[in-house]
């Protein structure tokens, strides 16, 4: 990629290929992005991955996702809402939860068609906090609810956008390293994913 760089800005280098190798630093980045993320969930698989646990305000946690995100959802016609209580926290990392949080977000603004409706919520519900986001695409079918989680797995109407088919593989890892859980769920119309925790 180093050696790619200075080429496609030479501005000598003909219009065309400079294109062609924009192209592939394009997708030297992709597989570069792809095998972090197989690095990141190999090591949270392994239990090699550390956390620091901190108390992490998960309501401005998605209010920090939502204005991350919010722009580029509205320029694409998508609504991003908020369903937010005052406060509620949860031990752990702020960045793995950051991270996982913009992922759940991401798919669902990607695989819902506009003008589609995506919100970010937090509640209590028993001995758990839920974070959870919800779209009103066209779901997943029921037979492949638990296998969406494994590693490269990829729905065939998702096949025509970018992806590794990593996301929620590592979604469920940080969720179990946080002592939690992913759960999906289809509704009447569109998906609902939680990431639940245990309260503090």
């Amino acid at each position: 990629r180093l050696r790619l760089e200075p080429v496609a800005l030479d501005a000598s280098l003909p219009l065309a290929q400079r294109g062609e190798i924009g192209k592939a630093l394009n997708d030297l980045d992709q597989v570069s992005e792809t095998f972090d993320a197989i690095l990141r969930l190999s090591r949270m698989q392994a239990g090699m991955v550390e956390i620091t646990r901190v108390p992490v305000n998960l309501t401005q946690l998605c209010q920090d996702v939502a204005e991350m995100l919010g722009a580029g959802a509205e320029d694409a016609g998508q609504e991003l809402a908020l369903d937010l209580p005052e406060d509620i926290s949860i031990e752990g990392d702020r960045e793995l939860l950051f991270q996982a949080l913009v992922n759940l977000v991401d798919n669902a603004l990607r695989y819902s068609p506009s003008p589609a409706r995506v919100s970010i919520g937090v509640h209590e519900a028993s001995q758990d906090v839920v974070l959870s986001v919800t779209d009103n695409g066209p779901g997943i079918p029921d037979r492949d609810l638990a296998r969406v989680r494994e590693r490269f797995v990829r729905l065939d109407q998702s096949r025509n956008t970018q992806g590794s088919g990593l996301g929620l593989s590592l979604v469920d890892a940080i969720a179990q390293i946080h002592g939690g859980e992913l759960r999906l769920k289809n509704l009447e119309r569109g998906l609902r994913v939680e990431m639940r925790f245990p309260t503090l």
